[in-house]
This record gives C-alpha cells, structure tokens and sequence, in this order.
C-alpha cells in the first residue's frame, strides 16, 4: 500500500470519527446531531428531552415524506409567499424587507421555510384529511363552552403607533424601547375591534400588553408598529357568532391527534439508536 492512500485512508477515518461522535441519535439512520439539540434547546427554550422528541418527530416526518414521493416546486412556494403578503397588507417586495429587517430572514432562508411548510401540509393532508369528520353541532357546543377564552374579543386596545420610512429605524425602536429618533414618529390613540381592519385586529389581539407589533407596512407610505398599552374588557357572544371558528379549532385539535397517534406508532417501529446526548 503506497504513503499518499495510507494517509488517505488515515484521514478519511479521522473524519469518520469525527462526523459519528458529532452525532447524537440515529433515526432510520438518518443523524440527529449533538449541534441540532443545543441548537433547539437554545433558540425555543426547550428542555433536552422535549428537543430530542422534537427533532425525532421532524426526522420521522422528513423520511415520511421521502418514502410518499411529497414534493413542493418553486411556482408553489412563490404563490404562497404571494398571500402572505397580501394577509399582511403588502407586496412580495415588501414582505421580503419586513421579513429581513424585523425577523432577519433572508429571501432564501424564507423560501426554504415555506416550502418545508408545503412539505409538511402535504404530508399532513395525506395522512389526516380521510379520518377527519366535520364536527356536529353538539360538538361546536360543548367546545365552546369549554373553551371560550379562546374566541373572547376586546373591544378596543389603547396603543401607541410608530411611523418611519425606515424599517431599520422601527426596529430598533421595538428592540430598545428607550430608542428614539427625531425620523420616527409616534401617535397615541383608541382603536375599536370591530372597526379596524380584521388583519390589525387580529394583529393586535395577538400581540401582548406591554409590547409591540411586528412591523408592518403603512398604508400612508413607509412603515409602522403598534405598541399595546391597554386591552379593553373582553367581549363573549353567542355560539353562533364564532360557529366557523370553533368548526376549524375543533378540526385542527382533531388532525392534530391523527398526526400525533400516527407519528407515535410510526416511532414504535422506527429504528432509534441514542448514541450520546449533550451533557
């Protein structure tokens, strides 16, 4: 055997050794690393087993759509990044700079997010759509009865809105709240549920007291973000009023039970193997 394939043998076993102890569990032979755990534990506050069971979850769902021939193609992603930007009142343009400047997603970086979306409501759509039936209006009922919080409205929120042409600027403004800046321009004001645009309203009701918005184009030109300072008491209505809402909470905790009794038995005839776990 000659010097120069000694050392490349040498070499490529070092290597070997190197990429197996990086890896922390082994689903279908498929890698869990040790840096996507840490990752995961860090970036959603996770704890070690909720991030392993997370990532074994996500690794049996890849390998699901693998073997189901799943796939996404570019004109998909890009008319679906087309409505979310028109759900938040802008243009594709737009929507790429907001997703930069305020969340620092890159234009691929988004691309590639949606389309592992696509992915997975394929696979989901695959999997759960057959078992699912429309729920009852004695379903809707008891639902709502239990979980009213869930569809309680305010009535108006008291916030401050903060206009620049600048998104870089608002950004700062949202990070640092002691920010200021002569180019930024601010508003106190009342804004009523019922008649503000759904987008805001939705936007608002979701964002909590004491914070801000994302940041969002403004009608007027520019951009702007809203900081909530008050939430007014919560309104309740009749079954009726939310009967579409809680048909479609009702069918997504339902899919979500296929999915997860699915994933759980697909995990009892997985091959598993935990290697090492970040210590």
């Amino acid at each position: 055997m000659s010097h120069y394939l000694l050392v490349f043998l040498l070499l490529g076993t070092l290597l070997h050794a190197k990429t197996v102890g990086g890896i922390a569990v082994l689903v279908q032979n498929e890698p869990i690393t040790l840096f996507e755990i840490q990752e995961m534990m860090q970036r959603d506050r996770l704890s070690l087993k909720q991030s392993v069971q997370k990532l074994i979850r996500q690794k049996l769902e890849a390998i699901e759509i693998k073997e189901r021939r799943i796939s996404v193609n570019t004109d998909e992603v890009l008319r679906e990044i087309q409505t979310m930007a028109q759900q938040n009142g802008m243009n594709v343009t737009q929507f790429y700079m907001v997703m930069q400047n305020a969340r620092g997603v890159s234009e691929r970086e988004l691309k590639e997010k949606v389309k592992e979306s696509l992915l997975n409501k394929k696979l989901y759509s695959a999997i759960a759509y057959a078992k699912i039936s429309q729920p009852s209006r004695h379903e809707i009922e008891e639902y709502y009865k239990l979980h009213q919080e869930q569809f309680a409205r305010p009535e108006s929120f008291q916030v401050i809105l903060y206009r620049s042409q600048s998104p870089q600027q608002l950004q700062q403004q949202v990070t640092n709240p002691m920010f200021y800046s002569p180019q930024i321009h601010t508003e106190e004001m009342t804004l009523n549920y019922s008649k503000i645009d759904p987008a805001l309203a939705n936007l608002l009701h979701h964002t909590k007291v004491n914070s801000f918005t994302q940041i969002v184009p403004d009608p007027k030109g520019g951009y702007m973000a809203f900081f909530v300072k008050e939430k007014s008491q919560v309104q309740l209505h009749d079954v009726d009023a939310y009967a579409n809402e809680v048909s479609a909470a009702i069918l997504e905790d339902k899919r979500k039970q296929v999915l997860n009794d699915y994933f759980a038995r697909l995990r009892l005839n997985a091959d598993i193997q935990t290697l090492r776990l970040p210590e």
